[in-house]
C-alpha cells in the first residue's frame, strides 16, 4: 500500500500533530503526509515520496537475511551517507556565509520556523514556510525543550537534533486574502457605428471592377448553393453544427453569408416575419454582426483572412494608401489576430483569431460581449484550447440568448456534439433554415429526448452538411496492395486452394473497381450492377474471395511485423504506379510517421531504379523541422517528364495542399504525443491514425484530379480497429496551463473537492481528461506556488497564468529577476517553449551538424544556453546593420533562420506581457533585474551560474542524476532515462561531463519522454555544476546529521584552522557530518554551520520571492537592506561555488 487517507473527523491539532511526527519520525524513510480537501471533508494522507526498497536494493542489502532489523537500517543509512555528494561553496563562499551570519544572525522566530518548531500545512514557491502558523498545543513539553536547546547556540542548529525537517514553503500569500481579481470593463459597442462603416464598405466592394469576377468564382463552390440555408439556420439557432467536406468552402464562405446577409431578398423575408432592420441588427446578422472565427494554427488565420480579405477586395485590417502628407488609410471587414501579429480596425467584423488568443479577451470581458457570432473551425482537431473553449461557450451560451456558436469541419462527430451542445432553455419560435417554423429553437427533438424532458426545455443544435468538390479517389487497401503487386513474397501456386480460380481472380478485381468500372463489366457479363450485388454477396464466401485474402494477410504478417513500416512494399507500391498499370501522371505522396521513417525511405530510393534517375523522378521530404526554404520545394512543379514523390508526416493531411497530386501512399501511422497520468511521463510514439485521418488522407489524391490512395493496412483493420476520430489533447497532455486558465478567468472558484472547483469544470467537457491526470496537474501547481492547497491563485499564479509560456518557464522567468538575469532567463524560456531552430540533416550530414551545435555550445554543456547563445548572434548582426549576414550564419551551422527570428519576436510579446502585469523591462539593462546578464559578447559564459539556478529553480523537479561517466540517470520518480541525442548533451561526441571528475551529475532538463520501448529520454537539458541552487531554491529540503561514525563538529569557515584534513590536506569525512536532501532524493553533505546558514539563508531568500511577486513594479525598491543583502550573498555564494566545481 503506497497511501493511507485517515478519516476526516480529526481536528486541526490532531492534524498537526500527525505532520509533527510524520516529519520527525518517518520522513527519512520516504514517507510525507499532506491535508487535502476542504471544510468537514478535510483530511490528512500519509504517502510515499521515493521507495525506500530501491535504495535499499541498489545498497546490496537484503532485510530477509538480516537478523537484526534495527541493525540492517543503521547499515543502509551508513552506506548511504558514504555515497552522498559533498556540497563545496568555495573559500569565498563560505566567507561571505559567515559574514552574513554575523550581521544578520538568525532570530528565535527564524529558529523556530527553520527547526520545524511552528509547521504550516501546503507548499508554494519551493522554500521554507514563514507565515503559517500550526496548531501544536498537544506536543508543547517537546516544543519547549527544542526551543531551548535551539536558543543555546544559534550557529549549531543541526547538530543538536536527531532530525531536522523543514518541509514548507512559503505561501506567496496563502495565508492571506487569495489574489485580487483585476477590474474587468467590458469594450464599448456602438451598433450605429459598426452599421455606418458595413454600409461603407459595402458600396465601395459593390464598385470595385474585379469584385464581380470574385462573385463569379465564389459561387462556383458547393457552399454558396447552400447560403440561404446556412444563413437562415445560424440565425434561427444558438448552436449550429456545419459538416462540410474538403475544398466545399465552409471556411471561406460561411463568415462572409453572415456579414452579408443584408441583401434585399434576405431584408424582404426578415420583414415577411415582422423583423426590422434594427432587431436584426441586435441579433447580430449583417450589419449588427462582428464574428471571431477560430483556426488551430496562427498560419492558417493568417492566411484565410489573406484570402477572404481578396475575394472581398479589401485589406485586411487597415492599410495605408498614398504616401507623404496625401497618405490615408483603408479599411477593411477582415482582420486576424494571433500570438504575436494582429492586423484589425474599426471596421473589423470577421476577425480571423487563435482559440488560445479568443480564451484571453476572457480575461477583460468575460461574456464577449463584443461578438455576435463565434466560429470554431477545424473542431475535428481536438486541440486543448479548442476544448478548454466548447467547456466555457457551452455555459456562456446559455447566459447570452443572442449569442450564435457555429462549429465547423470536414470530419465531424455530429451524434457526440449534437448530444453534448443540447442545452436546457425556454421555448422560442423559429425555423430549420427552410422556412419551416419550429416549436424549438435547435430544430428537431427526437422523440426519446421529449420523453426525458417533459417540459420540452431541451435545445439541440441544427446540423448542416455541404458536400465537397472532390474528385472519385479509388480506393486500395493492403489486401489489394499484396494481391495486384505480388508483393507479397509468396508462391501462389503451392495453395491448392487457389488452383485454377480464376472466376474468384475476376471477382476480386471487381472488388477494385469503381462504381461505373464495376456497371460497366457486369453488363459486359450479363445485368448491371444493382442485378449482380446480391449475387456478390451470397457466393463471395463460396469462390474463396474472402478466405484467400486471409490466408495472403496471414503470410504476409507472418514475414512482416505489422508494427514496423514495411519500406519495400512502399517501394514495390510505388513501382506498380510507375507501371502505368493505373492511369494517371499526378505527384506520389507517401505519408510517413517520423523524420527516422523518412530517412529510411530516402535512402532506399536513393539505391533503386528509377527513382534514383533525377531525369525521371524528384524526390522530396516534408517536416516541420526542415527551414522554410526546403519546405517550399515540396509545391514547385517538377520539369515536364519528372515525377514528384512527397514523402511527408501528417502536416500534409490538413495544414497543406498540393494540386498535382495524383496518388497517396498511406502507411496508416503517425507520431503520436500522449500523456501518461499513473507514469506522469509524455510518450511520443508511432501509433496507428484514426479513421477519420484516414479519409483526409486518402481526400489528398482527388483534390484536383482523380487519384488512387494505397492504404498499407487491412479492410478490417481499419473497419473494426482503426479509432473513429482522435482523441481530445486533453486526454493526451498534461493540464498545468489549463488548470490555471481555470483560476484566472474565474470559472472554477471552488476547492478540489467542491462542485465548481477545476475536476468539476474540466469534467464538463466533451472527452473529460482522466481524474488522475488533473490531480497531477493540481499537485505540480500547489508544488510551484501558483496554488495553495486549497487550488487559490497565489501571487505567483497569477504572474504565470499571464505569460504565453508553460507555468515552470513562467517561473523561471520569475527567479531571473530575482537572479539579475531577466532578459536572459526570458530569452531561454521563449526558446523552450518553441521548437527546436536546428534543422534535421540528411542523414550523411548528421555528424556534421552535431559538430556545428557542439561549436555553438562551448563549455555551457546546456541546450538552453546555446538557444541564447544563438539569438545573441543574431541581435549583435542587427544592432551593427548586417542581419542579412546572419542566414549564411544559419545555413552552415543548420540552423533555421525563420524559427530563430520567431523566437526572437516571442521574447518580445513575453516582455509586454510581463510589463502588464507590473514587472519592470526585461530588456531593461541598467537595473537590478539584470545585474547578472550578460551583454558582452566577448564574455559570453560569465553569467552561466546564474542561469543555471534560474534553470533549474524553474523545471524542477525535472533533474536527473547519475554517477560518473555513467550513461543512464536517475529521476525522482525512480525511472532510468537516457540523454535525448538532439540534446547536445546527448550527442556522441560530447558525453557528459567527459572532462570532469566529479562522483555526481545533475542535469536539468525540460521534458521526459517514454520512446517506441520501455525506455526513457530527456531533452532541453542544462548539465548544473553546482547542487547548490537546489539546496536554496526548489522542493523540500530535509536536513539530518549523517550517520558516519567519527564524525564532529566544524565552523563555518573553510581556513585550515578549522576544518579536519587528511595528510592529503583535503577535507576529511569528519568535515561532512551533515546531510541535506531535497525531496527526499538528492543528498549532499557539508559541516552542520553551512547547512544551518544555508537553510536561513533559504528562508529569507523567500520572503524576498514573496516581496517582489507581491509588488513586481517595485521590484528591488520595496527591499529591506537585509533581503538586498541576502541577494547579494546569494549571488557571490551562487558564484564561488560554480568556480569551485568548475576548478
Amino acid at each position: 500500500m503506497n497511501k493511507l487517507e485517515l478519516p476526516p473527523d480529526l481536528t486541526k491539532a490532531e492534524r498537526s500533530l500527525m505532520h509533527f511526527i510524520v516529519k520527525r519520525e518517518l520522513y527519512p524513510y520516504g514517507l510525507r503526509s499532506k491535508s487535502m480537501g476542504s471544510g468537514d471533508q478535510r483530511r490528512l494522507v500519509i504517502d510515499k515520496f521515493y521507495k525506500t526498497k530501491t535504495t535499499q536494493k541498489s545498497t546490496g542489502m537484503d532485510n530477509k537475511s538480516s537478523k537484526d532489523n534495527k541493525s540492517t537500517k543503521s547499515n543502509i543509512n551508513k552506506i548511504q551517507e558514504s555515497s552522498r555528494e559533498r556540497l563545496e561553496l568555495g573559500r569565498m563562499g563560505d566567507d561571505i556565509l559567515k559574514r552574513y551570519m554575523g550581521v544578520y544572525p538568525p532570530s528565535d522566530e527564524e529558529i523556530d520556523m527553520i527547526m520545524g518548531v511552528d509547521v504550516g500545512e501546503g507548499k508554494g514557491s519551493g522554500n521554507a514556510n514563514v507565515n503559517g502558523k500550526g496548531d501544536n498545543t498537544s506536543n508543547s513539553n517537546s516544543k519547549g525543550q527544542q526551543q531551548k536547546q535551539q536558543k543555546e547556540n544559534k550557529w549549531n542548529l543541526v547538530g543538536k537534533f536527531t532530525d531536522y525537517i523543514n518541509e514548507n514553503e512559503i505561501d506567496n500569500g496563502r495565508h492571506s486574502h487569495p489574489h485580487p481579481q483585476p477590474h474587468r470593463k467590458p469594450p464599448d459597442i456602438n451598433l450605429a457605428k459598426r452599421k455606418a462603416l458595413h454600409e461603407k464598405l459595402q458600396s465601395i466592394k459593390h464598385a470595385h471592377p474585379p469584385y464581380a469576377n470574385m462573385q463569379k468564382a465564389r459561387r462556383k463552390l458547393p457552399a454558396h448553393q447552400y447560403q440561404d440555408m446556412i444563413v437562415n439556420t445560424i440565425r434561427d439557432n444558438r448552436v449550429t453544427i456545419l459538416s462540410g467536406e474538403t475544398g466545399c468552402g465552409k471556411s471561406t464562405q460561411v463568415p462572409q453569408f453572415i456579414l452579408d446577409d443584408d441583401d434585399d431578398d434576405c431584408i424582404k423575408m426578415d420583414m415577411d416575419m415582422g423583423m426590422d432592420m434594427e432587431m436584426k441588427m441586435e441579433m447580430g446578422m449583417g450589419p449588427g454582426c462582428k464574428m471571431a472565427i477560430t483556426q488551430p494554427r496562427r498560419i492558417s488565420a493568417i492566411s484565410l483572412a489573406d484570402r477572404v480579405a481578396s475575394e472581398r477586395c479589401e485589406p485586411v485590417g487597415k492599410q495605408q494608401q498614398g504616401q507623404g502628407s496625401q497618405y490615408q488609410y483603408q479599411q477593411g471587414a477582415v482582420g486576424y489576430n494571433v500570438r504575436m501579429d494582429s492586423s484589425t480596425c474599426a471596421a473589423t467584423q470577421m476577425l480571423f483569431l487563435t482559440p488560445g488568443v479568443l480564451l484571453k479577451k476572457f480575461h477583460s470581458d468575460p461574456t464577449l460581449s463584443e461578438f455576435t457570432h463565434i466560429i470554431i473551425d477545424e473542431i475535428h482537431e481536438r486541440d486543448k484550447h479548442t476544448e478548454f473553449l466548447m467547456i466555457v461557450l457551452k455555459e456562456l451560451v446559455k447566459k447570452r440568448k443572442d449569442l450564435r456558436v457555429v462549429l465547423m469541419s470536414a470530419t465531424l462527430q455530429s451524434e457526440a456534439l449534437s448530444h453534448y451542445w443540447s442545452i436546457v432553455g425556454e421555448e422560442e419560435g423559429g425555423n430549420d433554415g427552410n422556412g419551416t417554423n419550429r416549436k424549438l429553437l435547435s430544430g428537431n427533438v427526437l422523440d426519446d429526448d421529449k420523453e426525458n424532458n417533459s417540459n420540452n426545455d431541451l435545445i439541440k443544435p441544427a446540423i448542416i452538411s455541404i458536400p465537397g468538390r472532390t474528385f472519385p479517389v479509388s480506393t486500395y487497401y493492403l489486401e489489394d496492395i499484396l494481391r495486384t503487386t505480388g508483393a507479397f513474397g509468396v508462391d501462389e501456386s503451392d495453395d491448392e486452394s487457389n488452383e485454377n480460380d480464376d472466376d474468384m481472380m475476376d471477382m476480386y478485381d471487381n472488388a477494385l473497381m469503381s462504381e461505373d468500372e464495376a456497371d460497366e463489366y457486369f453488363k459486359i457479363r450479363g445485368g448491371g450492377i444493382n442485378d449482380n450485388i446480391d449475387a456478390i454477396d451470397g457466393n463471395i464466401n463460396a469462390n474463396g474471395l474472402i478466405n484467400y485474402q486471409k490466408e495472403m494477410l496471414n503470410r504476409y504478417h507472418s514475414m512482416h511485423d505489422s508494427e514496423q513500416i514495411d519500406n519495400e512494399l512502399i517501394v514495390e507500391t510505388m513501382k506498380h504506379i510507375d507501371s502505368g498499370r493505373i492511369a494517371g501522371d499526378g505527384a506520389i505522396l507517401v505519408f510517413l510517421p517520423g523524420w527516422r521513417e523518412i530517412s529510411d525511405v530516402m535512402r532506399l530510393l536513393e539505391n533503386t531504379y528509377p527513382f534514383n534517375d533525377p531525369r525521371k523522378f524528384l524526390v522530396l521530404p516534408l517536416h516541420s523541422g526542415l527551414p522554410s526554404n526546403e519546405q517550399k520545394l515540396v509545391f514547385k512543379r517538377p520539369p515536364k517528364g519528372v515525377r514528384k514523390v512527397l514523402l511527408s508526416t501528417n502536416i500534409a493531411e490538413t495544414s497543406v495542399t498540393f494540386d498535382d497530386v495524383g496518388f497517396v501512399i498511406d502507411s496508416g501511422r503517425a507520431k503520436e504525443k500522449n500523456y501518461d497520468p499513473h507514469l506522469q511521463t509524455s510518450t511520443l510514439q508511432s501509433v496507428w491514425i484514426s479513421q477519420a485521418s484516414a479519409k483526409q488522407r486518402r481526400g489528398r489524391a482527388g483534390r484536383t484530379r482523380p487519384g488512387s490512395c494505397f492504404h498499407l493496412f487491412s479492410r478490417d483493420q481499419h473497419d473494426t480497429k482503426f479509432r473513429p476520430y482522435l482523441e481530445s489533447e486533453l486526454l493526451r497532455t498534461s493540464l498545468e496551463e489549463i488548470c490555471l486558465q481555470c483560476k484566472t478567468l474565474g470559472l472554477a472558484k471552488g476547492g478540489p473537492g467542491d462542485s465548481d472547483g477545476i475536476p468539476s469544470f474540466l469534467g464538463a467537457a466533451l472527452s473529460p481528461p482522466h481524474e488522475k491526470s488533473v490531480t497531477n496537474a493540481l499537485d505540480a501547481l500547489i508544488a510551484l506556488g501558483a496554488m495553495d492547497e486549497d487550488t487559490n491563485l497565489t501571487r505567483l499564479g497569477h504572474c504565470l497564468s499571464h505569460l504565453s509560456v508553460d507555468p515552470r518557464l513562467g517561473k523561471m522567468i520569475v527567479w531571473g529577476y530575482i537572479l539579475g538575469c531577466a532578459k536572459d532567463a526570458v530569452a531561454m524560456a521563449v526558446g523552450m517553449s518553441y521548437k527546436s531552430p536546428f534543422i534535421l540533416p540528411p542523414p550523411a550530414m548528421r555528424s556534421e551538424a552535431e559538430e556545428a551545435k557542439l561549436d555553438i555550445s562551448g563549455d555551457t554543456e546546456s541546450d538552453h544556453v546555446t538557444m541564447l547563445k544563438v539569438l545573441k548572434v543574431l541581435d549583435g548582426y542587427r544592432k551593427e546593420g548586417r542581419e542579412y549576414e546572419f542566414y549564411n550564419y544559419c545555413s552552415s551551422n543548420f540552423i533555421n533562420a525563420a524559427t530563430i527570428k520567431m523566437v526572437s519576436d516571442l521574447r518580445q510579446n513575453i516582455a509586454r506581457e510581463l510589463i502588464a502585469i507590473g514587472y519592470k523591462d526585461p530588456n531593461d539593462m541598467n537595473d537590478w533585474h539584470n545585474r547578472n546578464s550578460n551583454s558582452d559578447s566577448s564574455r559570453e559564459n560569465s553569467n552561466l551560474e546564474f542561469l543555471q539556478s534560474a534553470i533549474v529553480a524553474g523545471v524542477f523537479p525535472n533533474v536527473a542524476s547519475n554517477q560518473e561517466r555513467a550513461r543512464n540517470f536517475g529521476t525522482s520518480m525512480n525511472k532510468m532515462c537516457t540523454i535525448h541525442r538532439s540534446s547536445v548533451n546527448g550527442t556522441f561526441k560530447q558525453p557528459l561531463s567527459s572532462k570532469r571528475g566529479q562522483l555526481h551529475q545533475h542535469v536539468a532538463y525540460g521534458e521526459m519522454m517514454k520512446g517506441e520501448g520501455a525506455d526513457y529520454t530527456i531533452n532541453q537539458t542544462t548539465r548544473l555544476s553546482s547542487v547548490l541552487p537546489i539546496l536554496l531554491l526548489c522542493g523540500d529540503l530535509s536536513i539530518r546529521p549523517a550517520s558516519l561514525p567519527g564524525l564532529e563538529s566544524a565552523s563555518l569557515s573553510s581556513s585550515s584552522d578549522n576544518i579536519n584534513t587528511n595528510k592529503n590536506g583535503d577535507a576529511s569525512e569528519a568535515s561532512y557530518n551533515a546531510a541535506m536532501a531535497v525531496n527526499g532524493w538528492i543528498s549532499v553533505h557539508c559541516d552542520n554551520l553551512t547547512a544551518s546558514a544555508l537553510a536561513l539563508l533559504r528562508n529569507r531568500l523567500d520572503l524576498t520571492f514573496h516581496r517582489i511577486t507581491s509588488n513586481p513594479h517595485r521590484g528591488f525598491d520595496d527591499l529591506l537592506k537585509m533581503e538586498t543583502d541576502t541577494l547579494r550573498v546569494l549571488d557571490v555564494v551562487t558564484k564561488s561555488s560554480f568556480d569551485h566545481s568548475n576548478n
